[in-house]
């Protein structure tokens, strides 16, 4: 059961334009479910729903950064850096990185973290 009410809002809320038609399809879930008496289904229902988003995202390319404000310059060296347009990408952000930003898609990876450059500079050093 939490499957199948998991599934439904998660189409219905792939068609929500708005923050504000979402919330009201939620509400319209969380009313439903009250009203048939299963609302303790809904910690259920939502662990399905984040294990669909998990899934959908699974194979999309991931843009992760040091900070959010750096998406703009990280979209522009990634697309010279590849040579094509870089649309549906997933923006990710991870303060453990220094600085700069990592790209991973299938079996690629391009780290242009300050963390790698740091250390790569690590090792030429200790390796003698």
């Amino acid at each position: 059961m939490p499957a199948e009410y998991a599934h439904a809002l998660h189409n219905t809320l792939k068609k929500a334009s708005t923050k504000s038609e979402a919330s009201g399809h939620v509400d319209a879930l969380v009313a439903a479910l009250q009203k048939s008496g299963k609302l303790k289904a809904l910690p259920a229902i939502l662990r399905e729903y984040e294990r669909i988003e998990l899934r959908k995202n699974a194979h999309k390319p991931t843009l992760t950064l040091s900070d959010t404000k750096d998406e703009g310059i990280a979209r522009k060296e990634l697309e010279q850096r590849l040579g094509e347009k870089i649309s549906d990408v997933a923006i990710e952000t991870d303060e453990n990185l220094v600085g700069g930003w990592r790209y991973i898609h299938n079996d690629t990876l391009l780290d242009t973290s300050y963390k790698a450059a740091l250390l790569e500079l690590y090792r030429r050093v200790t390796a003698v």
